[in-house]
């Protein structure tokens, strides 16, 4: 029997494990970091001037500092070896990114956002694919059923992190060595760990565009919206190129070992678990 690997206190572990991380994914922590900064600029936008906000502009700015929260989570759990908890949060940031965009600047969605939340605190604003399709469609996305899709399916892989899917599980809670299998507890830096942390981190950034780019574009005064879109469209652009390094080291189009679903179909109107 092949001896269990030596055990470390958590601190040590964690220390350890953000010098592998950041190390071998340093471009990936450097893009997630200057969005966090782009959001904290672009919230802060208004600041100079006084307003009147409208009911958009305080659920969109609610909803983009969580965004930004969220941010700075991913990278707090992903550099410190937790790729299922670092994906879990891209799974409910990419909610509040399209919330973001699904309402942009329509008073009348920002008040029943308020009001559903008030009169029926149980029940979704709107199912997940609905948002994805609605907010790629306020954005001005030429045939927003068709990108939809690809969102969506990476949305359905984020929530099997959150959901405690097997299929995900399994490359993340035990670890083979030799020809025994050991639990993992505490921080991974195992390949499917950085697969799956890039991906989070990765994500995250895609997603944070979404939302800037109607916040933006919606609630910045035009003073100032050049410079902050410059520097979304060039995270953007700096976006692709890090969805292109993934896809050309762990080849096969998925952000984790196996085979899953494909994702919603056009035309359907439920979500549909993910």
């Amino acid at each position: 029997m092949t001896d269990r690997p030596a055990q470390t206190d958590i601190v040590t572990g964690e220390a350890e494990a953000r010098a592998t991380l950041v190390a071998g994914l340093p471009k990936y922590f450097a893009l997630v970091s200057a969005a966090f900064e782009l959001t904290a600029a672009v919230l802060s936008a208004r600041e100079s001037e006084p307003f009147e906000p409208t009911q958009a502009f305080k659920v969109c700015t609610a909803l983009l500092a969580k965004l930004s929260t969220d941010l700075r989570g991913v990278v707090l759990l992903a550099e410190r070896g937790y790729p299922t908890q670092a994906v879990t949060v891209v799974s409910s940031l990419y909610e509040t990114a399209f919330t973001v965009a699904y309402v942009g600047a329509d008073e009348g969605l920002a008040q029943e956002w308020i009001d559903r939340a008030m009169r029926d605190p149980m029940r979704f604003f709107r199912p997940a694919w609905d948002l994805t399709i609605g907010g790629l469609r306020a954005l001005g996305v030429d045939d927003p059923e068709s990108g939809a899709v690809d969102y969506y399916r990476a949305y359905s892989q984020l929530c099997m992190a959150k959901h405690a899917h097997p299929g995900f599980l399994m490359h993340h809670t035990v670890q083979l060595i030799a020809e025994d299998l050991f639990t993992v507890n505490g921080p991974s830096t195992s390949d499917a760990a950085v697969r799956a942390i890039a991906f989070a981190l990765e994500g995250a950034v895609g997603l944070a565009y979404i939302a800037l780019a109607s916040f933006i574009d919606h609630h910045v005064p035009e003073i100032a919206r050049a410079p902050l879109k410059a520097r979304a469209t060039q995270m953007g652009r700096a976006r692709v190129e890090l969805r292109a390094a993934s896809a050309a080291r762990w080849p096969g189009g998925d952000p984790y070992v196996g085979q899953w679903r494909q994702a919603k179909g056009k035309g359907e109107s439920k979500e549909r678990p993910a």
